[in-house]
């Protein structure tokens, strides 16, 4: 099991796709895990990096079929937008429930994040 969290947002597409084909080619058969951003979170992000230096947001997912594009080894197991209902919600206190919820009702906003599960 592989999990790149918070990472392949800060590479290129070009990257992404090295990454994922140096996994696939590392292992006969496993999983990987990652959360990926939309085009909004990245125009919305960028002005926050700013504050950081050498940090830049530059790859955007606005639709998971553009993920399986990259490998054609990696087969989607799940696709869950952070904001959409989870079974971990309920963990939450109220207030980011309601807010949640409330993004939720936006398809843009439901998946600024979204985690990514493929199998290979």
């Amino acid at each position: 099991m592989i999990i790149a969290e918070g990472l392949l947002e800060y590479l290129t597409e070009e990257e992404v796709q090295t990454l994922l084909t140096r996994c696939t080619d590392a292992f006969p058969h496993g999983q990987i895990a990652f959360d990926v951003i939309n085009s909004l979170a990245l125009q919305a992000g960028k002005r926050e990096l700013r504050k950081t230096p050498r940090a830049e947001y530059k790859w955007a997912v606005d639709t998971s079929a553009a993920v399986d594009q990259l490998n054609p080894r990696l087969k989607r197991i799940a696709d869950q937008p952070l904001y959409s209902s989870s079974p971990y919600r309920r963990e939450l206190p109220w207030q980011f429930r309601v807010m949640y919820s409330i993004f939720a009702l936006f398809p843009n906003v439901r998946t600024t994040l979204r985690l990514l599960h493929y199998q290979f």
